[in-house]
């Protein structure tokens, strides 16, 4: 039978992982490959603007932790628990994100360009204006967030679940949709006229009004039907 901890165990482990992390990068992974089977506990730690590149964080817990401007460039951050981390204006471009818990995560105006997001949980985070540029959000769970004004050009975007997400104004140039799931997604004020991949279907069961560009080859019957 697996080992119940207490809530003071808990503290002190976070305390202890935390205290390592802040010696140093290299300190960090040393002591993680001396400890493998150790899954990191960093929930709730202030981080604020620390320069954690080439950090090795698979499978660590963030969660609740503040990484607001942190430099995360390029880390291994797969299986990673953030949900309801602070990672406002912070680093990510290149970084692996895969299969990460970021539901209900602050990443205004961070830079996820070129981030590996595959199957990644992002139900209700909050993404307005931040860089996904060529990231890979595929199969990603997108639901009920908030992509305004958000740069998505060139993102995989195949298979994701984007219903009830607000797109307001958010840029899809070469984005790839193909299959993926745009049921109340809000594309008021947005130019989908280079998206690729997008079908009449998955237009009507999105939210369009006339602002929404669309490309040539499909039609906007959905906006004579009370949208």
């Amino acid at each position: 039978m697996a080992r119940s901890f207490s809530e003071e165990e808990l503290f002190m482990a976070s305390e202890k992982h935390l205290s390592i992390l802040r010696q140093g990068v290299k300190i960090w992974n040393d002591w993680r490959d001396e400890n493998p089977d150790i899954k990191p506990d960093l929930s709730g730690a202030d981080l604020v603007g620390a320069d954690l590149g080439g950090a090795y964080l698979r499978e660590a817990d963030l969660s609740g932790a503040n990484l607001k401007e942190a430099d995360l460039r390029g880390v291994n951050l797969s299986r990673a628990d953030l949900s309801g981390t602070d990672l406002g204006w912070a680093k990510l471009s290149k970084a692996d994100l895969g299969w990460a818990d970021l539901s209900g995560a602050y990443l205004r105006k961070a830079d996820l360009s070129e981030a590996h997001l595959r199957t990644s949980d992002l139900v209700e985070a909050t993404l307005s204006k931040a860089d996904l540029s060529c990231a890979c959000l595929r199969e990603a769970n997108l639901r009920l967030s908030n992509l305004r004004e958000a740069d998505l050009s060139g993102a995989d975007l195949c298979r994701a679940d984007l219903s009830e997400a607000d797109l307001w104004k958010a840029k899809l140039d070469r984005a790839k949709l193909e299959g993926a799931i745009l049921e109340k997604a809000v594309f008021v004020q947005t130019n989908l006229t280079y998206v690729e991949n997008l079908t009449q279907e998955q237009i009507d069961s999105a939210t369009i009004d006339e602002t929404t560009q669309l490309p040539d080859y499909l039609g906007s019957p959905s906006q004579e039907e009370g949208q």
